[in-house]
């Protein structure tokens, strides 16, 4: 498997307010986090329903998981 290079990349403050304030769904974010819809479903990422059931996720809490996976990720491998 080939090995992933991640970029730090610096997010300013009005764009981390922004992120907070956007949604998405299960197909979008089970393929933001590599992992499939039913898996994530049955995860403890937590998520708001709709009155219809369907999930959403906070973008921002999205790129939380994955920034904490990715550091962790790099600090296994220096």
């Amino acid at each position: 498997m080939p090995k992933i290079k991640y970029k730090t990349v610096r997010i300013s403050d009005s764009l981390l307010d922004y992120l907070e304030t956007r949604e998405v769904g299960v197909s979008y974010a089970a393929k933001f986090l590599g992992m499939g819809e039913t898996s994530l479903k049955i995860s403890k990422i937590p998520c708001r329903k709709t009155k219809g059931g369907h999930r959403r996720y906070s973008l921002r809490e999205i790129i939380n998981i994955i920034t904490i996976l990715t550091d962790s990720e790099q600090q296994n491998h220096s």
